[in-house]
Protein backbone atom coordinates (compact mmCIF):
# COMPACT_ATOMS: atom_id res chain seq x y z
CA UNK A 1 0.00 0.00 0.00
CA UNK A 2 1.41 3.35 -1.40
CA UNK A 3 1.34 6.05 2.03
CA UNK A 4 1.48 9.82 2.33
CA UNK A 5 2.82 12.01 4.89
CA UNK A 6 -0.21 14.23 6.81
CA UNK A 7 0.94 15.78 9.81
CA UNK A 8 3.62 13.04 10.99
CA UNK A 9 0.97 10.55 10.15
CA UNK A 10 1.39 7.36 7.57
CA UNK A 11 -1.70 8.41 5.01
CA UNK A 12 -3.08 5.88 2.83
CA UNK A 13 -3.65 7.19 -1.03
CA UNK A 14 -7.44 8.00 -1.72
CA UNK A 15 -9.09 4.77 -2.68
CA UNK A 16 -6.72 2.32 -0.75
CA UNK A 17 -7.99 1.04 2.46
CA UNK A 18 -6.25 1.08 5.61
CA UNK A 19 -6.22 -2.00 8.28
CA UNK A 20 -7.63 -1.84 11.15
CA UNK A 21 -4.35 -2.02 12.81
CA UNK A 22 -3.09 1.05 11.19
CA UNK A 23 -6.46 2.60 12.16
CA UNK A 24 -6.03 2.08 15.60
CA UNK A 25 -2.42 3.53 16.08
CA UNK A 26 -3.78 6.58 14.43
CA UNK A 27 -6.80 6.78 16.49
CA UNK A 28 -4.40 6.19 19.86
CA UNK A 29 -2.14 9.43 18.47
CA UNK A 30 -4.80 11.45 18.32
CA UNK A 31 -6.43 10.08 21.89
CA UNK A 32 -3.03 10.99 23.16
CA UNK A 33 -3.10 14.76 21.15
CA UNK A 34 -6.52 15.06 22.49
CA UNK A 35 -5.82 13.79 26.05
CA UNK A 36 -2.98 16.31 26.15
CA UNK A 37 -4.91 19.41 24.59
CA UNK A 38 -7.27 19.16 27.40
CA UNK A 39 -5.05 19.21 30.42
CA UNK A 40 -3.47 22.35 28.81
CA UNK A 41 -6.75 23.76 28.17
CA UNK A 42 -7.63 22.88 31.75
CA UNK A 43 -4.00 24.82 33.10
CA UNK A 44 -5.01 27.65 31.40
CA UNK A 45 -8.31 27.94 32.35
CA UNK A 46 -7.00 27.60 35.71
CA UNK A 47 -4.54 30.44 35.47
CA UNK A 48 -6.79 32.59 34.02
CA UNK A 49 -9.33 32.50 36.69
CA UNK A 50 -6.59 33.29 39.32
CA UNK A 51 -5.48 36.43 37.35
CA UNK A 52 -9.02 37.82 36.95
CA UNK A 53 -9.59 36.92 40.36
CA UNK A 54 -6.55 38.89 41.48
CA UNK A 55 -7.96 42.03 39.21
CA UNK A 56 -11.28 41.83 40.88
CA UNK A 57 -10.88 41.11 43.82
CA UNK A 58 -7.61 41.38 45.31
CA UNK A 59 -4.41 39.03 45.99
CA UNK A 60 -5.18 38.04 48.90
CA UNK A 61 -8.51 36.48 48.22
CA UNK A 62 -6.57 34.10 45.12
CA UNK A 63 -3.96 33.37 47.48
CA UNK A 64 -5.55 32.15 50.93
CA UNK A 65 -1.86 31.31 52.00
CA UNK A 66 -1.46 35.27 52.18
CA UNK A 67 -3.61 35.26 55.14
CA UNK A 68 -1.12 33.19 57.37
CA UNK A 69 1.64 34.63 59.19
CA UNK A 70 5.18 34.79 57.06
CA UNK A 71 6.37 31.58 58.59
CA UNK A 72 3.27 29.35 57.49
CA UNK A 73 3.34 31.06 54.02
CA UNK A 74 6.98 30.48 53.85
CA UNK A 75 6.52 26.64 54.38
CA UNK A 76 3.44 26.63 52.10
CA UNK A 77 5.58 28.36 49.35
CA UNK A 78 8.14 25.64 49.88
CA UNK A 79 5.22 22.92 48.80
CA UNK A 80 4.05 24.82 45.64
CA UNK A 81 7.82 25.35 44.25
CA UNK A 82 8.52 22.06 45.34
CA UNK A 83 5.27 20.55 43.53
CA UNK A 84 6.27 22.95 40.59
CA UNK A 85 9.38 21.34 40.13
CA UNK A 86 8.30 18.18 40.29
CA UNK A 87 4.68 17.74 39.24
CA UNK A 88 4.32 13.94 39.28
CA UNK A 89 4.48 14.07 43.91
CA UNK A 90 1.42 14.75 46.14
CA UNK A 91 1.09 17.45 48.20
CA UNK A 92 1.62 14.95 51.04
CA UNK A 93 5.17 14.08 49.87
CA UNK A 94 5.82 17.59 48.99
CA UNK A 95 5.21 19.10 52.62
CA UNK A 96 6.80 16.06 53.94
CA UNK A 97 9.98 16.32 51.89
CA UNK A 98 10.05 20.20 52.94
CA UNK A 99 9.20 20.75 56.10
CA UNK A 100 11.69 22.37 58.52
CA UNK A 101 10.44 23.15 61.91
CA UNK A 102 10.35 27.29 62.57
CA UNK A 103 9.30 29.70 64.90
CA UNK A 104 5.67 30.47 64.07
CA UNK A 105 5.19 27.84 61.56
CA UNK A 106 3.02 24.04 61.06
CA UNK A 107 3.55 22.35 63.79
CA UNK A 108 4.19 19.23 61.99
CA UNK A 109 4.43 18.09 58.29
CA UNK A 110 1.11 16.53 58.19
CA UNK A 111 -0.22 20.02 59.36
CA UNK A 112 1.47 21.75 56.51
CA UNK A 113 0.13 18.77 54.28
CA UNK A 114 -3.25 19.26 55.74
CA UNK A 115 -3.57 22.92 55.18
CA UNK A 116 -2.03 22.45 51.34
CA UNK A 117 -4.61 19.64 50.56
CA UNK A 118 -7.64 21.91 52.44
CA UNK A 119 -6.75 25.00 50.09
CA UNK A 120 -6.21 22.63 46.81
CA UNK A 121 -2.52 23.83 45.87
CA UNK A 122 -2.54 21.87 43.04
CA UNK A 123 -4.77 24.47 41.52
CA UNK A 124 -1.85 27.16 42.36
CA UNK A 125 1.09 25.59 40.98
CA UNK A 126 -0.54 24.42 37.32
CA UNK A 127 -1.85 21.67 35.66
CA UNK A 128 -4.29 19.32 37.16
CA UNK A 129 -4.95 19.54 40.55
CA UNK A 130 -4.13 17.41 42.77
Amino acid sequence: MQKRKQGGADIPKAGEAASLAEIGKIALRIAGKLDEAVRLLGSLDRKTSLVTAAYIHGEDRVYPWHRLNTARQRQVLAVRDYLAERPDRTPWFAAKSVYRSVAGGYPTWQALAAYCYHIKIGHYVGGMPR
